[in-house]
């Protein structure tokens, strides 16, 4: 008899003994990190911390049994801190639930429970903005110049060709305007635009002389310069190219340089061929260039 109660007061010591390194191991166990708060164990051996800063709340589930239910054996439901090697049957129950909040800088945020985790997600804050649309430009219409529109059909009409003058004289369109080769020097050209060749050539001047009562356009003057056999020669539009432009006013005179070059098969009697309407004919030179 005596050695059966001294084999229950070892198991008993041995209970008492595992319930009180529970209790120290529970007062050292919850651990809220990063200055946290948290709560220790109470008497029915529930613990919980929680992370203010939104870190891990960590809680280990049943790490210690409580001290309740330890002066006397019951069916316990517990895992923990039984002493099995004593075949003690009612280990004292112990839970220990941790809740964790994290709160992070983002947008949201996601609370733990149960295993005492507390997740904390981290959400950005993104604008997109929509790129500016830009707005259709409005164009006004405007008339044209000379009247008349795009749905007109203008008639046809032929181009009057007067008979030609020597290059000394002044060709008369009939309408009081007059021109004249007032300088013919021969140049060597030098090609400076797209189409431009090269090589001997002529520098013709033509001054315009307008008798008539009303200014007149000189805009859009063509000068074509021929040899005998009808092949035009190479005008050239860099300087020292110099046409006339503007408008000319009745009395008043202007002068335009026109420069060509001149093919190695180009033949006298050179043509000149000069106008600077539609409604005016064509004044026509012809002579040698010498």
């Amino acid at each position: 008899m005596t050695t059966i109660h001294t084999a229950q007061r070892r198991r008993w010591a041995a209970v008492l003994a595992a319930a009180g390194a529970a209790i120290v191991l529970t007062a050292g166990c919850t651990s809220a990190p990063d200055g946290a708060t948290s709560s220790s164990a109470s008497a029915t051996g529930t613990s919980s911390s929680a992370s203010a800063a939104g870190g891990n709340g960590v809680t280990d589930s049943g790490v210690a049994a409580a001290t309740t239910g330890a002066a006397a054996p019951s069916t316990g439901s517990g895992t923990d801190s039984s002493d099995s090697s004593a075949g003690v049957t009612g280990a004292p129950t112990g839970t220990r639930t941790g809740t964790g909040t994290g709160t992070g800088t983002g947008t949201a945020a996601t609370t733990g429970s149960s295993s005492g985790r507390s997740t904390s997600a981290q959400g950005g804050t993104g604008h997109t903005s929509a790129p500016a649309s830009t707005p259709a430009r409005v164009t006004t219409p405007v008339p044209a110049p000379g009247g008349g529109n795009v749905h007109q059909t203008v008639p046809t009409g032929t181009v009057e060709t007067a008979p030609p003058v020597p290059l000394t004289s002044a060709a008369a369109y009939g309408n009081g305007v007059t021109v004249t080769v007032s300088s013919i020097k021969k140049v060597t050209t030098t090609a400076q635009l797209p189409g431009e060749i090269s090589g001997p050539g002529v520098q013709i001047s033509l001054t315009f002389r307008n008798a008539s009562s009303a200014p007149i356009d000189l805009g859009n003057v063509v000068a074509d310069l021929q040899d005998a056999s009808g092949v035009s020669a190479g005008a050239m539009s860099a300087s020292p190219a110099k046409p006339v432009t503007g408008s000319l006013a009745p009395g008043a005179t202007a002068t335009g340089i026109y420069v060509y070059t001149l093919g190695a098969q180009f033949k006298n009697p050179a043509h000149l061929s000069v106008s600077y309407s539609a409604q005016a004919p064509v004044a026509l030179f012809s002579g040698t260039l010498s």
